[in-house]
């Protein structure tokens, strides 16, 4: 638990970022940091539930360019999605989680292309070539939970801050500008889940969530870059 002191630090260095522009915007990272991390740390002190979720991300950016005649739009990304979840607060009515995982995020752009070898009718080839971009994140969130219990399964919504960063990435495409993305996003998840409360040992469930950047992950006069995802998750927790 020696490395959640040295998380806000580890954050502070990312408030001189090129996304995040003046000492008012700087203000509202710093209270939403402090929130988050206090939540994390409370996660070492008390618990209800601690589980565990995989599941995939399908993930893509927006790229907005002060030109409207200058447009990219890249295709979806799927990825791998692992975490760890701990049930804070677990009412019968809501609940509060903190929840930390490993995620892959990213985007392809496909470009069509010719062949110079002609073909047996004569002709000049042409393919597809599908070039992909992966960024490898640590994400750290923390999300209110309502829920409404039945005879044997408990749907329930969702939402709560978030925090990635980025482990590394793997360019293929539009290096230059990809290469510059910042190492620190923020933003929120929302989302609905359903789960069992009816087996012995374990609670077994399954959610679906939203999980747009608030943040720019890259920007100058000329372009814009976000980063939004959409995560399914499986997994249990222990009773």
């Amino acid at each position: 638990m020696q490395v959640i002191p040295a998380f806000p630090f580890l954050v502070s260095d990312a408030l001189t970022v090129r996304g995040i522009k003046g000492d008012k915007m700087k203000k509202y990272l710093r209270i939403f940091i402090v929130i988050l991390t206090i939540t994390i740390i409370a996660q070492a002190q008390i618990y209800k539930h601690v589980g565990f979720k995989t599941g995939i991300s399908i993930s893509n950016q927006d790229w907005n360019y002060s030109n409207p005649e200058l447009k990219i739009k890249p295709k979806n990304y799927s990825g791998f999605y692992f975490g760890m979840v701990t049930d804070i607060i677990n009412n019968k009515y809501y609940g509060l989680s903190v929840e930390s995982a490993y995620i892959q995020k990213g985007a392809k752009e496909i470009i069509q292309g010719t062949t110079i070898t002609p073909n047996d009718q004569g002709y000049i080839d042409s393919e597809t070539i599908t070039y992909s971009n992966r960024f490898d994140y640590i994400t750290l969130l923390s999300y209110f939970k309502i829920q409404y219990p039945l005879t044997y399964i408990t749907p329930y919504i969702l939402v709560g801050p978030r925090i990635d960063y980025m482990l590394s990435r793997n360019i293929e495409v539009f290096q230059s500008v990809s290469n510059e993305f910042e190492k620190m996003n923020y933003g929120i998840s929302y989302g609905f889940g359903l789960s069992y409360y009816k087996l012995r040992y374990i609670i077994p469930f399954i959610e679906i969530l939203s999980s747009p950047d608030i943040n720019m992950t890259y920007e100058t006069d000329l372009l814009t870059v976000s980063n939004y995802s959409y995560e399914i998750k499986f997994g249990f927790s222990f009773k």
